[in-house]
């Protein structure tokens, strides 16, 4: 049977892709968060998270266009570092 766990560099890799995600996350606006990770996660729709919000439909959905966005840059940015540090 295989040894399904990760190795050490591995381990560290995805430490590090959290750390970044965490990071940029925390830099956002006030209220981005929530509104991608609600639909995202499927919890809610787009109109039942701006209506626990208090936003409008269409302040909810440029908040997840632009945290979709913002995550895409990190995303590619990491991917550009994790490939020059694989020797």
């Amino acid at each position: 049977m295989p040894d399904s766990r990760i190795g050490p560099e591995s381990a560290v890799l995805q430490d590090e892709r959290s750390r970044i995600l965490s990071a940029a996350i925390n830099k956002w606006t006030p209220g981005m968060p929530k509104a991608i990770e609600v639909p995202e996660l499927g919890e809610m729709s787009i109109e039942e998270t701006a209506r626990v919000m208090e936003l409008a439909v269409a302040a909810v959905k440029g908040r997840l266009f632009q945290g979709r966005r913002k995550l895409h840059q990190v995303l590619k940015r990491q991917s550009a570092w994790m490939s020059a540090t694989q020797v």
